[in-house]
């Protein structure tokens, strides 16, 4: 399986004197990519691609990021949030 997929296949890197930088990798890098354009929450910890974001779907694929322990993390961190919030509109 390949790990580390491209648009399209013909840039790919094959010898140590090529240009990475012409790859058109379809894997987020987050050193260089903004994530948050490609990748999108829901409130129960569901993680989805942003409209159009091939980067974002390859990307969830790839490292399972739709897995349920993730997911229910993701969800648990939202509801300790909102709970969180709550208290503090009591307290006001």
């Amino acid at each position: 399986m390949d790990q580390f997929p491209l648009e399209d296949e013909f840039t790919r890197a094959l010898l140590p004197a090529d240009d990475l930088g012409a790859e058109a990798r379809l894997l987020l890098d987050p050193c260089v990519d903004r994530p948050e354009e490609h990748l999108h929450y829901t409130v129960d910890g569901q993680i989805v691609a942003a409209a159009g974001s091939r980067k974002g779907e390859v990307s969830i694929n790839v490292f399972h990021l739709g897995r349920r322990r993730l997911r229910d993390q993701r969800r648990n961190k939202v509801e300790a949030v909102v709970d969180l919030l709550k208290l503090i509109q009591k307290q006001q």
